[in-house]
């Protein structure tokens, strides 16, 4: 079986690098709602959070520890812009199989996660939250 040959115009190129600039903006305003986090073991943490750019496999563990039981939602204002999730561990199912038609909103959750344990991490510095 041959190769389909890809033929694209400057127009085609054009209109997918618009396409993608509109989308990282979009994405920028989608906010991520968690009904609370489950704490992780502190060696656990350390552990993860010493991998000097920790991969997606990295913190995939993690972020399933952290959410175990917990509902999550993702929203834009105040529109919910995917049904609520919660994801239970005990069912086998590895929680970025709950996002194959929206990677890109796993993507925000694991960066959300790893900033809340960057958070845990970082000592309380006067003037901050």
């Amino acid at each position: 079986m041959a190769d389909t040959p890809i033929t694209i115009s400057p127009s085609d190129v054009d209109s997918i690098i618009n396409d993608y600039a509109k989308s990282k903006r979009e994405e920028a305003g989608i906010t991520v709602e968690l009904s609370g986090v489950n704490e992780l073991d502190p060696l656990v943490l350390l552990r993860v959070m010493s991998i000097k750019e920790p991969s997606v496999d990295d913190l995939a563990p993690a972020v399933e520890d952290m959410l175990n039981g917990r509902t999550i939602k993702f929203k834009q204002g105040d529109k919910d812009i995917y049904h609520p999730v919660t994801y239970n561990r005990g069912t086998g199912n590895r929680l970025h199989m709950m996002f194959t038609d929206a990677v890109y909103l796993y993507d925000i959750l694991q960066q959300t996660v790893y900033a809340l344990m960057l958070k845990k991490l970082t000592p309380h510095l006067e003037g901050s939250n």
